[in-house]
């Protein structure tokens, strides 16, 4: 049974209903598999990987690609210890492995999976945004416009396939990471590599003419096949004395 403390993280497996994890303030990290029936304690198996069991659990995060994988994050900012607490389990929290190598000591508040490519993770701690391709075996900050602030969530946009990025109190952030998904050891070791284009909606030309069609622009209105509109739109230029080439 649940302990009598405060739930501060909750994740429900996208995949398979009732697999739900918890996490509380006083480090607890708990998983039912039959919709909160019954609980399995996993706090002691985080403990045996590294994770100090007092320490506030941050995020838990079921993933989109396993029922049996979830990542865990812990936070002893409250204790005066910064070093990162983040673990991956693929067996329902039986076993735990640290993936935090790499990571500065600065206290994670969020982690997240990426729908499309279980490899591509993202982590938001007191200093910004990290990123690995590898699982979690290398990590690399996200720079560019990206401020050196704490981050407290993250959410990869299903459709449009862009990061958001909530910080505390510096605002909103938003960055395509439709490569990000794409990016692999062997897609790296290529000389050159052709990434999928990002689906985007066709733009519709203003003024009716069939004209000025670049990019992806499509004309409002056909052509006759006797080239009416072609027509009409020189004419319409004639009439306003603007040179036709």
């Amino acid at each position: 049974n649940i302990q009598h403390c405060t739930m501060t993280t909750m994740s429900e497996s996208p995949i398979t209903a009732g697999v739900i994890w918890i996490g509380t303030d006083d480090g607890k990290v708990q998983v039912t598999r039959t919709h909160g029936a019954a609980w399995v304690d996993a706090t002691a198996a985080i403990a045996s990987a590294g994770g100090p069991a007092d320490r506030w659990v941050s995020r838990v995060f079921a993933s989109s690609h396993e029922a049996g994988t979830a990542y865990v994050a812990k936070t002893g900012f409250r204790n005066d210890d910064f070093r990162p607490y983040l673990f991956k389990t693929m067996d329902y929290g039986a076993t735990w492995t640290s993936i935090s190598a790499g990571l500065p000591d600065q206290p994670i508040n969020v982690v997240w999976e990426d729908r499309k490519n279980p490899r591509v993770l993202f982590v938001g701690n007191d200093k910004g945004v990290w990123v690995t391709i590898d699982g979690g075996a290398r990590w690399v900050r996200m720079k560019g416009d990206m401020p050196n602030v704490p981050v407290h969530d993250l959410l990869v946009h299903p459709r449009e396939q862009d990061l958001i990025v909530g910080t505390y109190g510096r605002a909103i952030y938003i960055t395509d990471v439709s490569v990000l998904q794409q990016l692999t050891e062997s897609v790296l070791a290529e000389d050159v590599h052709v990434f999928e284009i990002k689906p985007r909606k066709p733009f519709q030309a203003s003024g009716g003419e069939n004209y000025d069609l670049f990019g992806d622009r499509y004309a409002p209105t056909p052509n006759e096949p006797n080239a009416i509109g072609i027509h009409y739109y020189l004419r319409d230029k004639a009439e306003r004395k603007v040179s036709v080439k």
